[in-house]
């Protein structure tokens, strides 16, 4: 008897993929957005999108730490709190870190860029379910079950 040889040995090893925890702790939160706002400030508006509800001060800024991260096929991996009504601004982190106070909602509600700028957005549930946010969450968009596994919100 000849010896076979096992194919089998030579296929990659399946990913286990994340199992999210959806609870009343902080969600992770992805999106995609119709252009690139990663440099842009977010600001938050009224449901009817006609008013600044929620806008950072200036020393809550940090061009670093502020900007979403890229994640895989045009995700953006969310550090500031957006939410579905999200507005960009037309003025960078690196901007808006410099002044010295905030500007007004008048001011604000000028530059913004976009009032709709978010194609869809994912809550994949509590920070804790991750021990590598970037990597699992690039595992699950890469495998095509970000619909499966995260809740839409937009």
């Amino acid at each position: 008897m000849g010896t076979s040889s096992c194919a089998h040995k030579n296929v990659p090893k399946q990913t286990q993929l994340v199992q999210p925890k959806f609870d009343a702790s902080p969600a992770v939160v992805i999106y995609k957005t119709k252009k690139d706002y990663s440099r842009f400030v977010a600001v938050t508006l009224s449901a009817d999108k006609s008013k600044i509800t929620n806008y950072p001060a200036p020393s809550d800024i940090s061009p670093e730490m502020s900007a979403p991260v890229a994640l895989a096929d045009g995700y953006w991996l969310d550090r500031r709190g957006i939410s579905e009504h999200v507005a960009f601004l037309k003025m960078t982190y690196a901007e808006y870190a410099q002044l010295s106070s905030p500007p007004s909602k008048e001011q604000l509600w000028s530059q913004i860029q976009d009032k709709d700028p978010i194609v869809s957005m994912y809550n994949c549930g509590a920070a804790y379910s991750y021990t590598d946010k970037e990597k699992q969450i690039n595992e699950v968009i890469k495998s095509g079950k970000v619909k499966t596994l995260f809740k839409q919100i937009k």
